[in-house]
C-alpha cells in the first residue's frame, strides 16, 4: 500500500471550492497520494511522504481574463476574470426566473424570453426590478427606442416556443462592456492568466512561513477554449520564473497533465484515475 498522505488547512477549506478540492485530489492520486484533513496553516495543501518529506502544493484556477485586461495594464493585483464579470448578469437572469408572474406569462403564452446583456450588470437589484416593471411597455417598444436602465444597456425578443424547444423560458448571452476591445484569440486568453496566476502563486510561496524542499503548482482549467496544448504553447511563450518544482493543468474530466518538471521533461500523458 502506498503510505502517503495529503494534508490541508482544515479551516482553508472551508473557503475553497468544489473545484480547487478536486484539483488537489486529482494530482494527489496521479502522484500515487491519498488525502487527509490537517489543522496546519496555508500553503493550499501539504503533501506528506511516509519517510515525512512534505511537499507544498498551491491550487488556483485558470479562467479567460476580463475585457479590462485589455484596456490597461494591470500589475501587482489580482488579475480579473470573465467570471467575475459575467456573475452580475447571472444574478440579474436569475431575478428574473423567480418573478413568477413573468414566467407564467411567458409559459402561458409560449414564449422564451431572451436576452443580451453586458456585464458587468449595474445595481442589479434596482434594474431588475424596473424591468419587470417595465416589461409590459418595453415590449411594445422598437428596440431601437429602449433606453437604458441604471446605466445597463438590457436588449431582448420574444422567441415561439411552442416546439418546447427552449427547457427554460428566460435566458441569456452575454458580453463583456468594452467588447470593441476584447480579444477572442485563445492563446492570448490563456497566456494573461498563466502568467499572472503562476507569479502570484510564486510571490505568496516565498512567503510561507515553513519551507518544503518540493513546491508544486495545480491548475484548474476553467477556460474551455484552451486546451492542454495551448497552455504549453503559452507557457513557452512566458517563460515564467518562478520556484516551483512541478505544475499541473487539470481539466474538467479530471485529467492531469504535467506542464512543467524541474528535473526532466516529459511527454504529457493524461490521467483519467478518479
Amino acid at each position: 500500500a502506498v503510505a502517503h498522505a495529503i494534508l490541508y488547512h482544515g479551516q482553508f477549506i472551508l473557503g475553497m471550492t468544489i473545484i480547487e478540492k478536486l484539483v488537489a485530489e486529482a494530482i494527489a492520486k496521479h502522484e500515487g497520494l491519498k488525502h487527509t484533513k490537517c489543522e496546519k496553516e496555508p500553503p493550499d495543501f501539504l503533501l506528506v511522504n511516509c519517510e515525512g518529506q512534505k511537499i507544498n502544493l498551491e491550487v488556483t484556477r485558470l479562467m479567460q481574463p476580463s475585457a479590462k485586461v485589455f484596456e490597461s495594464p494591470i500589475k501587482n493585483s489580482k488579475l480579473p476574470s470573465r467570471l467575475g464579470d459575467d456573475a452580475t448578469a447571472l444574478i440579474f437572469l436569475n431575478k428574473l426566473k423567480e418573478d413568477k408572474c413573468l414566467v407564467k406569462f411567458l409559459e402561458d403564452k409560449k414564449l422564451r424570453l431572451s436576452l443580451q446583456l453586458e456585464s458587468p450588470i449595474q445595481n442589479i437589484t434596482d434594474t431588475a426590478k424596473k424591468f419587470l416593471e417595465e416589461f409590459a411597455s418595453l415590449v411594445q417598444q422598437p428596440e431601437k427606442d429602449r433606453k437604458p436602465i441604471h446605466g445597463n444597456n438590457i436588449k431582448f425578443k420574444l422567441i415561439n416556443n411552442a416546439a418546447n424547444i427552449y427547457s427554460e423560458s428566460v435566458g441569456i448571452s452575454i458580453r463583456p462592456k468594452g467588447s470593441g476591445i476584447f480579444t477572442t484569440n485563445i492563446l492570448l486568453n490563456a497566456k494573461i492568466p498563466l502568467e499572472e496566476r503562476i507569479c502570484t502563486k510564486n510571490d505568496k510561496i516565498l512567503n510561507y512561513k515553513v519551507h518544503t524542499e518540493q513546491k508544486w503548482l495545480g491548475f484548474y482549467n476553467d477556460y474551455f477554449l484552451a486546451d492542454f496544448e495551448t497552455y504549453q504553447q503559452a507557457y513557452k511563450m512566458v517563460s515564467p520564473s518562478h520556484s516551483f518544482d512541478k505544475i499541473f493543468v487539470v481539466n474538467k474530466d479530471k485529467e492531469v497533465y504535467v506542464l512543467y518538471h524541474k528535473q526532466q521533461e516529459n511527454s504529457p500523458v493524461p490521467s483519467n484515475n478518479l
